[in-house]
C-alpha cells in the first residue's frame, strides 16, 4: 500500500483565495481534509476543492465544499473523491473570526 499527501493550503491561510495547484502524477482516489481555528471566539470557513484534467484553474470543476465552524480548538471536516483528477486545488471562499486560519491536505 502506498500513501502520499500534499498540502493544498498551508495551515496559516487567513484570507480568501486559491492555493497552489497539485499535479497528481498517479491519479487515484483522494481524501481532502480541511482544518482551521481562531485565536479567540468563534468563526467560520468555507473551502472548495476543485479538479481539472487540463492543469488550468479556469477549466476546474467543483469536487466538493467543506464548511467549518471555527473556535480556539482546531476543527476539521473532509470528504473522499473517487474521481482521479489530474490537478486539484483548494480555494478559500470565506473565512471569519479573530485570527482565523485554515489549511487543506489531500491524501491517497
Amino acid at each position: 500500500m502506498s500513501f502520499d499527501s500534499v498540502i493544498l493550503l498551508p495551515a496559516t491561510t487567513a484570507a480568501p483565495g486559491v492555493g497552489q495547484p497539485c499535479v497528481v502524477l498517479k491519479p487515484t482516489n483522494r481524501t481532502f481534509h480541511a482544518l482551521g481555528k481562531t485565536t479567540a471566539g468563534a468563526g467560520t470557513a468555507s473551502v472548495d476543492i476543485l479538479g481539472a484534467n487540463t492543469g488550468e484553474i479556469a477549466d476546474a470543476v467543483l469536487l466538493g465544499n467543506i464548511a467549518l465552524t471555527l473556535g480556539t480548538v482546531r476543527s476539521g471536516d473532509g470528504f473522499v473523491s473517487t474521481a482521479p483528477w489530474m490537478t486539484v486545488w483548494a480555494r478559500v471562499n470565506s473565512i471569519t473570526g479573530t485570527g482565523a486560519t485554515v489549511g487543506v491536505v489531500a491524501a491517497s
